[in-house]
């Protein structure tokens, strides 16, 4: 019997030791054919030197189900912003007007019409451009739909409304995690208009120029920031081109990355004793606990144990380019 019991552990050790090969394969791969660019093998195995045995365990079980968007992806998402979510229903609309005989170059007109109204704008963090926003905004130009021209400045959007020179402001960015920056910018009565020294509120806008669509658009967008998110931006739109439930939540009970529940408790409290010890967070921005990142940076909604850089810590992403 006790021989018997030996084996069993035998065996389940070495199920563990080749699932986390497995892991470090997989990333490899991902590494090695530019799935994740902006990370090397050397700092892949360099972030892993930040755990014990038992606590690359934890790291390889998170990383299995690590969400990244590479530059072609976010490229990529920018163009289905355009085309799959933003004009969606005018595209619809005229093919249930054409009786569903729409030619390729009549939907293509129809979107080129469309995008020609439309002013892009990226989303301000207490009164300034955010680093996603900005780049984000810029990204957009390089899928061949939008021109730089249509890319402007918040306090650019009164003198552009009253030049009659759009039907519709876009803001962008990547990543909506929480909602609190999106509502402090629509509400924020401090940003400045261009006309004058003076200040409105985008909401004020949007009630002065009423025949103007605003709008918002994310790349990805989470169920956590997507609550109650109409209630607290009135008169602005929302749209995301992908949406992460609850269960891409890592310490969630229902989280995708854990099979066995006291496996995700014990790694809950691993990486609680671990960051104390390191002096890091173990939660993201309002406690959150993704993970995921895009080439050009991690959100803080992401694990700080991916992005956070100090003297006794070596991260795997950068938190922003």
């Amino acid at each position: 019997m006790e021989t018997l019991i030996i084996n069993q552990k035998n065996n389940k050790l070495k199920q563990e030791q080749r699932w986390q090969e497995w892991i470090r394969k997989k990333i490899d791969f991902y590494i090695s054919t530019n799935k994740w660019d902006r990370v090397s093998i050397i700092k892949f195995h360099s972030w892993l030197e930040n755990f014990d045995d038992i606590g690359k365990k934890y790291a390889l079980a998170i990383l299995n189900h690590f969400i990244y968007y590479s530059e072609v992806e976010v490229k990529q998402l920018c163009k289905n912003v355009i085309k799959k979510v933003i004009f969606k229903d005018q595209l619809l609309n005229t093919e249930e007007s054409n009786d569903f005989h729409c030619s390729d170059k009549m939907l293509n007109n129809e979107l080129e019409n469309r995008i020609q109204e439309t002013l892009i704008a990226p989303l301000l963090s207490e009164g300034n451009p955010t680093e996603s926003g900005n780049y984000i905004a810029r990204e957009y130009t390089t899928t061949g739909l939008i021109k730089q021209e249509q890319v402007i400045r918040p306090d650019e959007i009164i003198t552009r409304i009253q030049q009659r020179s759009c039907k519709r402001i876009l803001f962008v960015d990547d990543f909506l995690g929480t909602n609190v920056q999106l509502t402090n910018f629509w509400n924020n009565e401090n940003i400045p208009i261009g006309i004058g020294n003076k200040k409105k509120s985008l909401i004020m806008i949007s009630n002065q120029y009423p025949t103007v669509n605003f709008e918002y658009v994310s790349l990805v967008a989470t169920e956590y920031g997507l609550e109650n998110i109409q209630e607290r931006v009135p008169g602005l739109k929302v749209y995301y081109c992908e949406k992460l439930t609850n269960e891409y939540r890592i310490f969630n009970e229902k989280s995708i990355f854990f099979e066995d529940q006291n496996d995700r408790i014990n790694c809950k409290n691993y990486l609680e004793n671990l960051c104390n010890n390191k002096n890091i967070p173990i939660y993201g921005v309002h406690g959150l606990d993704f993970a995921i990142a895009f080439y050009h940076g991690a959100p803080n909604s992401c694990l700080p144990i991916f992005w956070k850089s100090s003297r006794n810590w070596e991260p795997l992403f950068s938190r922003r380019m």
